[in-house]
């Protein structure tokens, strides 16, 4: 691959953990919040229904299922910490 990855994984190579909200892109410009969620007989791509919160240290996100192709996922940073 030509282009620079800039920490984007390839889902080739590795899968995020189920449910872990990240960010997902198609390969063709079109990026979002989403997940891979887990069914009894395999996995799904889902995308965030806009409810974004934090959870246990964690930017989580509500997720619905979505016929997606995602060729790349990056992981999400820690929430800020003011003190």
């Amino acid at each position: 691959m030509a282009e620079e990855l800039n920490n984007w994984i390839d889902v080739d190579n590795q899968l995020p953990e189920p449910l872990e909200t990240i960010f997902i892109f198609n390969g063709k410009g079109s990026t979002t919040l989403g997940c891979r969620g887990e069914m009894q007989d395999g996995w799904f791509w889902a995308t965030t229904n806009g409810i974004i919160y934090e959870e246990n240290g964690a930017i989580v996100s509500e997720c619905e299922v979505d016929d997606l192709d995602v060729k790349f996922w990056h992981k999400l940073p820690k929430p800020l910490k003011i003190k």
